[in-house]
């Protein structure tokens, strides 16, 4: 049998048309042991033209360039050790005019034994045959040809490329390649075409190029990098025009290929994703997108070229493929998440592909435009194979005009991204419209109890039906990189806010804004930008906090800290936010960039005496004091952690033991904490007491600087509906304001858009210029059987209760009245 195929080979070898010139192969072996090398010496020195010898491999590879005599002595490594034949086709450089293309056939025999073949392939004698043989390749009529310098500066084309770019060859010379450079790449596209080309030597691919009447058109191109022995370096370009034959290769497979596309088929790419699925890292979640562009009718066939050359190079995408009338697949992987849980991982790998889509494409309009179907394997799908079959069902049943245009198959997941994707929507509109509210906290000074300062924070109006929480939000706008303009945005509204609360509390009064460091534009940037804000905002830069946040970003012996001690040095201070958290804290206190250091609430929550956080937080304050940093506490709930913390010596505190975070109109409120703190001895004392009248007064009633305004007082009385205020100083009262006296100063027009300057300078006034300064002072622990008599005996009211000189609380008639209608 095996002696009839034998005979018909020959047969029909015999038929095939006879090469215009044979030539001999040249047997030869080489012993491995003794590097014996025997050759046929005759047949060597005549395709040699030498009458020397060839005793060893080294001396038949100098007749080779280089490169490929480096080729072969892998190509012998390759063989020895795998045992398999290979073969490898080269130049051998006879003289300085005549050169052979040889084959030079490799195989093991044994342990010790190589032996093979050299085969000439084409003699050129002369320098004349190598010229005929350049010219004919380079002036094919098939293909575009054109070289350049290592500088990529055009030296020649031929005819072909000059009818297909329209550029005349004389028009090109010296000028640089990227004359044909359409504008439709991204700048990572021509950064992983150069990266291949000077590492692999070649690159090719699907290209638009631009012609020289500024249409756009695909080609295929075949970049050759060609190194000379000098070391010159020159680019050799193969183009091939395809803008009229796009038609042709539509919807066409050849085996698992589209041959428009070259991508792998529907069948293909399930049978891909299935050993996919089964060796991808546990932990994962795998994702299939099926979508169908709207291309544009006159730009169909170029636009289906390059959304495939860009998904066969995709880096987010796993895998992908084509199942026909534009229909695409892609795989895309996550982090496994749990079902009924957030679903951002999934969203987040979407969105990438969609960023390196955009990038990297133009193909980004027509995918967004189009129809986009999701599933996600083990959610809605248990097989790959029902995966493909989910995204497309899910794709499909999408309809013309429909809003959305990415569907999951997936309810739960549908609704979550529908409603992340409307949260995205509200954050974007809301920071470009700068439709927020500000609430603020007070930081309270632990010495006088007083509020020192606000910090602004952002919170996002409420949508109906639509739920969220503020660090949702906050979050999203970190995923959007909207994080700095929302600073921003915070920051004007509340140096807008500055004067109001100034008014309210007393020009002392300062307000904190936020600045994050996470986002992609540069430290020194939003720190330089910051000035911009106060410097437009506000006349009081000294009033003004600059709280840095993930201050991991932050450089602290970069130019980053010109920036800083820019603004440092116009009087506006600088906190450290979440101090404790970071593995730099201490570098940054040190280096004595900051005003104000905040200690992150994980080290005050149920804070013990002589306990490890006790010990964290006693160190941090005396290191800071020593280095002239205030510290800041917050987070505090509780009034344990409160006197822990002052006993400490932590200057200001800051949590919902005072205030919760409040509007601008409900912001007078902030100081109803103060009778707890102030007076710390008051409430041990009313309970030992607990038969006394300091027992009538109720906590959390307000009272007054001497220094606070009018307007305060005014707000105090109308917001807590009391008729009279105290006024203490260094914790004794001295004197107070009543609703008669306040009225003495007030007009209709105070606090409107009527308001006149010199009004205002009335509402500015501070309240010691309008308190009375005579009143009735009890001692706070007068028993309560004595309250008839004190009524009797004609002591005015309210009561001021004092224990010796110091200020316990005050009662007004109504208390009394109400303490002697309950006792009956």
């Amino acid at each position: 049998m095996a002696q009839v195929k034998s005979q018909e080979l020959r047969e029909k070898a015999d038929l095939r048309e006879p090469p215009v010139a044979r030539y001999d192969a040249i047997d030869w072996s080489f012993n491995l042991t003794t590097s014996e090398f025997i050759c046929d010496l005759k047949a060597a020195n005549a395709l040699l033209h030498s009458r020397v010898s060839i005793a060893n491999i080294q001396e038949l590879l100098r007749y080779m360039t280089p490169s490929k005599a480096a080729e072969m002595k892998r190509c012998f490594k390759y063989v020895i050790e795998s045992g398999k034949s290979h073969a490898l086709n080269c130049n051998l450089v006879i003289s300085d005019q005549a050169l052979t293309y040889v084959e030079i056939f490799i195989e093991r025999t044994s342990l010790t034994q190589l032996q093979g073949t050299i085969r000439p392939l084409l003699k050129l004698e002369s320098l004349q045959e190598v010229a005929k043989l350049f010219e004919g390749v380079f002036d094919n009529t098939h293909h575009g040809l054109i070289l350049t310098d290592d500088q990529t500066q055009v030296l020649a084309c031929n005819h072909y490329f000059e009818q297909h770019s329209g550029f005349k060859q004389n028009e090109l010379l010296g000028l640089k390649a990227n004359v044909f450079n359409a504008g439709k790449h991204s700048k990572e596209f021509y950064q992983s075409m150069w990266h291949d080309i000077n590492t692999k030597d070649h690159w090719s691919g699907v290209i638009l190029n631009r012609r020289a009447s500024g249409l756009v058109a695909p080609q295929e191109l075949t970049i050759q990098k060609i190194v000379l022995q000098d070391g010159r370096v020159f680019f050799v370009g193969m183009t091939l025009d395809l803008a009229d034959n796009l038609h042709r290769v539509a919807d066409t497979a050849l085996g698992d290929i589209d041959l428009l596309t070259q991508l792998p088929t529907e069948q293909k790419f399930k049978a891909l994703l299935e050993t996919y699925c089964m060796e991808y890292p546990k932990g994962q979640t795998q994702i299939v997108l099926a979508f169908q562009p709207a291309f544009e009718s006159d730009r169909h066939h170029v636009e289906t070229l390059m959304l495939s050359s860009f998904l066969a190079r995709c880096k987010e995408a796993k895998l992908v493929g084509y199942v026909g009338k534009d229909i695409y697949l892609v795989s895309l992987s996550c982090l496994e998440c749990q079902k009924n849980t957030d679903f951002r991982l999934i969203q987040h790998a979407i969105r990438r592909f969609m960023k390196e889509l955009k990038n990297e494409s133009s193909s980004h309009t027509a995918i967004i435009n189009g129809r986009i179907g999701v599933s996600v394997l083990g959610f809605d799908a248990k097989t790959p194979a029902r995966m493909v079959t989910h995204a497309m069902q899910a794709m499909l049943e999408q309809h013309a005009g429909e809003a959305r245009n990415i569907s999951f198959y997936h309810s739960e997941i549908h609704q979550q991204v529908k409603r992340r994707k409307n949260l995205e929507d509200r954050v974007a509109k809301a920071i470009a419209q700068k439709d927020l509210e500000i609430h603020y906290q007070p930081i309270v000074d632990t010495k006088t109890w007083n509020i020192a300062k606000f910090e602004a924070l952002c919170r996002f109006k409420p949508v109906p039906d639509l739920p969220f929480t503020t660090q949702e939000m906050i979050g999203i706008a970190e995923d959007l990189d909207l994080i700095a303009e929302l600073d921003r945005c915070v920051s004007i509204l509340s140096l807008q806010d500055l004067p109001k609360i100034k008014t309210l509390f007393g020009q002392g009064v300062g307000v904190t804004i936020n600045r994050s460091f996470n986002t992609k534009m540069d430290a020194t940037q939003i720190l330089t930008n910051t000035m911009e804000i106060i410097d437009r905002y506000t006349d009081t830069p000294q009033s003004v906090t600059i709280e840095l946040t993930e201050s991991a970003y932050f450089d602290s012996q970069s130019h980053q800290v010109d920036a800083l001690n820019a603004l440092r040095s116009r009087g506006v201070t600088v906190a450290i936010d979440d101090f404790g958290t970071g593995y730099s804290s201490f570098t940054y206190l040190s280096d004595c960039n900051f005003d104000y250091l905040k200690i992150d609430r994980e080290f005050v929550t149920d804070i013990q005496v002589n306990s490890n956080k006790y010990s964290i937080v006693k160190m941090i304050t005396e290191l800071s004091h020593t280095l002239g940093v205030k510290v800041v506490a917050e987070g505090v709930e509780t009034e344990h952690e409160v006197w822990v913390l002052k006993s400490l010596g932590i200057d200001y505190i800051q949590g919902y033991i005072f205030s919760k975070p409040l509007p601008l109109k409900e912001l007078v409120r902030a100081k109803e904490y103060r009778n707890r703190f102030a007076y710390s001895g008051a409430k041990v004392e009313q309970e030992r007491k607990p038969n006394c009248l300091l027992n009538l007064f109720k906590e959390g009633k307000p009272h007054l600087d001497p220094s606070e305004p009018i307007s305060l007082a005014y707000q105090y009385i109308k917001a807590t509906k009391v008729d009279v205020l105290p006024v203490v100083n260094q914790g004794e009262c001295v004197g107070i304001v009543d609703v008669a006296s306040l009225n003495l100063y007030l007009t209709p027009n105070m606090g409107t858009d009527l308001e006149t300057t010199r009004e205002a300078a009335v509402w500015r006034k501070p309240v010691n210029q309008i308190m009375k300064f005579h009143f009735t002072q009890l001692d706070a622990y007068t028993e309560l059987n004595q309250v008839v008599n004190l009524i009797e005996k004609g002591h005015a009211f309210p009561w001021v209760l004092v224990d010796n000189t110091r200020y316990k609380g005050l009662l007004t008639q109504a208390d009394v009245l109400r303490y002697l209608a309950e006792s009956q």
